[in-house]
């Protein structure tokens, strides 16, 4: 059985990778204690408005949030309007266009953007805006309608830009990638898909680089560059575990599968095919079911298991019939065809052939035209008409040129190279940058270690200085003290001699009494020098 060709559904996947982040992050305690004072708040003013739009925006992050918000969406645009409160109602007309609604879905949900718009613009709510070209551009892709979807994005990635939300940025270049790859113009593809995974390494937001990753490696199949997407899908799974989500891993494998199929090793693909498949049925989504479906029965196929190729490939159908998944009915038409051609029953082969091509027209998918008209071409042959075999191969080249020239596969390799190269040249920047300051922070550690050299150098010189000084004086104090006490002894003899000749002299001297008694009118002249007299003069009286 020949291979289909690619069976993962690039914008979509893309759109739905991008999706199921948006939806992963919440925390239902916050959205139930919400929920709790909403209902225990029985006015209906503002306030309660307010909280139906807190409750709103909550239940985005919440799996179920489809659910969520046709509950409460619809009360918010009631209380809205009676409150003329316009916000609210903007706001309520942007979550009602995220509801399921079946019928006629993509007009209802234009027109609710559109009013939500109009609104908004009205408010100068520039976040608002841009959520709703955002959302128009999500609305007018799923429609096939891709130049309209290309532009409103256009304009919610300038809004963002003003807004200085990098986040909302890299989402709007995913989805464009998304539409570009399923153009079949996967040079735009690669370029929004660098850009998004830029931005996300700038804020090092790991689950939108874990996107990037893996729709960068879908570029790259889609060019039937399976080393390359391997080699993507290796590097989505380094991120850490923690922000990689189930629908991703599950995006991983199917496209490591798909890639290891298409290289021959049937084995490795068979295995993570089935680690896809395990991941799709427990999360309960049943494109993603399909789609493993789809590329197990394509393996069968490929090692000559017919039974269980038609057997997966039915259930593929039945799968994707019910979710109206028209790209996924697209892979598994080519892959019944496939399953009918191995068995010799042409006539059906060739139905399922038309009717994945007719598919393909429909909802404007490129790669899947061409796969198409590869394989009614080679079946023609097998069923011996020539004419049709001719017209098939000629439309098949055609659409082969436009999809796959040499110059956008050149183009892409080129961009991928350049991001490469970016890369490792920021990060030689940051090691140069990195040698550069521990080069600086070693000298300046040298020149600290001179300089506290060098200051306890001198405060030794000092120090030792200083203690010299002190030595010295205390010595000549020890010899002063020496030389004072000597003196003081000297002083001491000299005084003690001096007290001794006064006593002398006063001993010599006659009795002043004994005197008077002799000789009433006397003097005595006596002129000591501090203690004693040197001199002497003679005594004399004096006669009245």
């Amino acid at each position: 059985m020949k291979i289909s060709g690619f069976r993962v559904r690039s914008f979509f996947i893309c759109c739905f990778i991008i999706l199921i982040s948006f939806c992963s992050s919440a925390k239902s305690s916050k959205l139930d204690s919400l929920k709790q004072v909403f209902f225990n708040h029985s006015k209906e003013d503002t306030v309660k408005a307010n909280l139906l739009l807190f409750i709103c925006k909550e239940a985005l992050k919440q799996s179920d949030y489809n659910k969520q918000l046709a509950h409460y969406a619809p009360q918010l645009l009631k209380l809205s309007t009676k409150l003329i409160f316009k916000k609210g109602i903007a706001y309520a007309f942007y979550y009602m266009s995220m509801t399921d609604l079946k019928k006629d879905a993509h007009l209802i949900k234009d027109e609710y953007l559109q009013k939500a718009f109009k609104l908004m613009l009205e408010l100068k709510d520039k976040k608002g805006a841009s959520l709703c070209y955002e959302r128009l551009g999500r609305v007018k892709g799923l429609d096939h309608k891709y130049e309209e979807a290309i532009q409103f994005y256009s304009n919610a990635i300038q809004l963002k830009e003003e807004l200085g939300d990098l986040n909302g940025m890299a989402d709007c270049y995913s989805w464009m990638g998304g539409i570009y790859s399923h153009l079949g113009d996967y040079k735009k593809a690669l370029e929004y898909y660098i850009n998004a995974l830029k931005i996300a390494e700038s804020t090092n937001y790991k689950n939108k680089i874990c996107e990037a990753y893996i729709c960068i490696g879908i570029v790259f199949y889609e060019q039937k560059k399976y080393k390359e997407t391997i080699a993507y899908m290796n590097k989505a799974l380094a991120v850490e575990p923690l922000h990689t989500s189930k629908q991703n891993l599950a995006y991983i494998y199917n496209n490591m599968a798909i890639s290891y199929q298409d290289l021959n090793e049937h084995t490795t693909a068979l295995f993570y095919h089935f680690k896809s498949l395990k991941l799709n049925e427990e999360m309960g989504t049943d494109e993603g079911t399909a789609s493993s479906y789809n590329n197990i029965s394509s393996v069968y196929g490929s090692i000559g298991k017919a039974k269980e190729a038609l057997y997966y490939i039915l259930k593929s159908i039945a799968l994707s019939e019910r979710s109206d998944d028209k790209v996924g009915l697209t892979y598994s038409y080519i892959g019944a065809g496939d399953c009918y051609k191995d068995r010799k029953n042409f006539a059906k082969a060739y139905d399922y052939y038309l009717k994945a091509l007719k598919m393909a027209q429909q909802i404007h998918y490129r790669t899947e035209e061409r796969e198409a008209y590869e394989h009614l071409a080679i079946l023609s042959e097998d069923m011996n008409d020539y004419q049709k075999a001719l017209e098939y191969h000629k439309k098949y080249a055609q659409l082969k040129d436009s999809i796959l020239s040499e110059e956008s596969l050149k183009q892409t390799s080129e961009l991928n190279i350049r991001y490469e190269t970016e890369k490792k040249e920021k990060e030689i920047l940051l090691l140069t940058k990195d040698q550069e300051l521990k080069n600086r922070n070693l000298e300046e550690q040298r020149l600290m270690r001179i300089g506290l050299t060098m200051g306890l150098g001198l405060l030794a010189i000092v120090s030792f200085l200083l203690f010299n000084r002190y030595r010295f004086k205390q010595k000549a104090n020890l010899l002063l003290e020496r030389q004072k006490e000597e003196i003081q002894k000297k002083n001491t003899l000299i005084t003690d001699s001096i007290d001794y000749a006064k006593t002398i002299q006063d001993a010599i001297l006659p009795d002043n009494e004994r005197l008077t008694s002799f000789l009433p009118a006397h003097f005595i002249l006596y002129k000591p020098k501090d203690i004693v007299a040197l001199n002497h003069a003679p005594r004399g009286a004096c006669l009245a």
